[in-house]
């Protein structure tokens, strides 16, 4: 005695049927290219000076990770500008990977500044100690701003940049 099945029944027990087609999400908005997240698969390489470089990538990406990089330059000139990096990063961080690496690690840069330069401060209260903390912040800044430098052109050059002696808070 055999049982035929038609095509409509699962040919398993266990299947569950397709989902009618009322019950499936609607597919998803098509986004501008500007607005589209650049999270595609990896497209990075190594290039030929042994860095780790991001392929295809878009000169608006490559021109926020510069500013990101440069702006705190500016935050010499007028203190508000201090955030500048944030500000850039948080803007354009949900559309490019690189933008979102290049963001973060300017920002635990500024999060290290804050902390050298405070710590800096307290320990300074007594004199003795100024011998010692006024050398040792002013190679934190100078090995700081040389980064920075590397790191602009790094990023202009659609390359990922670690910033030496940095605490990484944001990873």
């Amino acid at each position: 005695m055999s049982i035929a099945m038609s095509a409509a029944e699962p040919s398993s027990p266990f299947a569950c049927p397709p989902a009618p087609q009322a019950l499936r999400p609607p597919p998803p908005p098509s986004l501008s290219p500007s607005l589209a997240p650049s999270f595609a698969p990896a497209e990075a390489s190594v290039a030929p000076n042994g860095k780790l470089r991001e392929n295809g990538l878009a000169e608006t990406d490559r021109s926020f990770a510069l500013a990101i990089h440069l702006s705190p330059f500016a935050g010499m000139m007028l203190p508000l500008l201090f955030l500048a990096p944030v500000v850039l990063w948080l803007i354009r961080k949900d559309h490019s990977r690189f933008v979102d690496d290049h963001g973060r690690e300017m920002t635990n840069v500024l999060i290290n500044s804050v902390i050298i330069t405070v710590a800096a401060a307290i320990f300074s209260l007594p004199v003795i100690t100024l011998i010692i903390t006024i050398p040792a912040v002013a190679i934190w800044y100078v090995v700081i701003i040389i980064s920075q430098i590397r790191a602009a052109v790094a990023a202009s050059k659609g390359e990922y940049f670690r910033y030496p002696m940095v605490m990484r808070f944001l990873t």
